[in-house]
This record gives C-alpha cells, structure tokens and sequence, in this order.
C-alpha cells in the first residue's frame, strides 16, 4: 500500500493559514501569528532535512495542525460574525423598547393634560408625574449603575411634542392663598 503524499493539501493549508495571519488588524498579535508560522514551517523544514524518513509524518502532523487552525479560526470568525449581528439587533431592540417606551410616556402626558383644566401642569411637572406612572407599570427602572431609565430629562424631551401652549410658559404658575 502507497503512503499518501500530503505535500499539497499542507501547502494549501498554510497557504491560508498565512493569509488569514496577514489579515489580522491589530499589528502585534499579526507579528506574534508570523512568528510562530515561520517557526514551525522553520520547523517542520529541519525535521525533514534530518529524518528524511519522518518526512510523510511530518507532513501529516503539520497537515492535521494546519487543518486545527484553520478550523479554530473560521470558528472564531463565526463566533465574531454572530456577536456583531447580535449587536446590531441588540442595538435595534433597545432602540424599538426606547421608542415604545416614549409612546407610552406621550400618551399618559396626553391624557394627564387632557384632564388639566386648571393649566397647572407644566412640562416639567408633567414629566414627574409621567415616570411616576411609568415606574408603576414597570416601564421606569434603574440600570445597572443605579441610573434612573428614562431620565426626567428624556422623558421631557418625549412630551415636548405633545404638550399644550401653556404647558411650554416657565415655571409653575403660583398658586395664591385664599
């Protein structure tokens, strides 16, 4: 039976290996990657010089190393695609739940305003009352850190666009004593 000459597939493999180092952007880890390729095919080359009788051997390990690295890489490139899509559909989620959360917020301003005959709520006020209602259904929450989400100052923003005339005068209007 006739060993298998694997001189071509090794070749191909670290033909992609090299291209996939080369295609590293951070400049130190591409200088480290070069490194340790030319160190093994440095390698690889002495040990078929010494031990000509290893020479399918060895070119069947570095075969099956070669074939490990390109398939941990493809991996990672995978592992990366799939955190950046996540990401962005992250990012669109968060931007979806903040609109939604603004609608919420102009439609409680909207009613709270409806029923304000006596013009006493002002943007600001309103925006008070419109988290209040807000953290009662569960849509106001501290993040993480501690930090209010919405801010007052989002939330104000949120009800500028709906808020009547008066609304937009500053400051509360005094209340005089009887």
């Amino acid at each position: 039976m006739k060993a298998i000459d694997h001189s071509k597939l090794l070749h191909d493999q670290l033909k992609g290996l090299n291209a996939l180092v080369e295609s590293l952007e951070d400049g130190d880890m591409r200088e480290l990657c070069r490194f340790f390729l030319n160190e093994s095919l440095s390698s690889l080359c002495h040990l078929k010089e010494h031990a000509p009788q290893a020479h399918q051997q060895a070119d069947f390990l570095a075969l099956q190393f070669a074939s490990l690295a390109t398939c941990l890489a493809g991996h990672f490139a995978g592992m990366n695609r799939d955190l950046e899509d996540s990401k962005r559909r992250g990012a669109e989620i968060t931007s979806t739940q903040a609109w939604l959360v603004a609608e919420v917020a102009r439609s409680i301003a909207v009613s709270a305003w409806a029923g304000d005959d006596l013009h006493e709520y002002r943007i600001g006020e309103m925006s008070a009352i419109v988290y209040r209602e807000l953290e009662r259904l569960g849509y106001a929450q501290r993040d993480q850190s501690g930090k209010q989400k919405p801010t007052l100052r989002a939330i104000r923003e949120w009800i500028m666009t709906v808020a009547p005339g008066y609304a937009h005068d500053p400051g509360a209007e005094k209340k005089q004593d009887e």
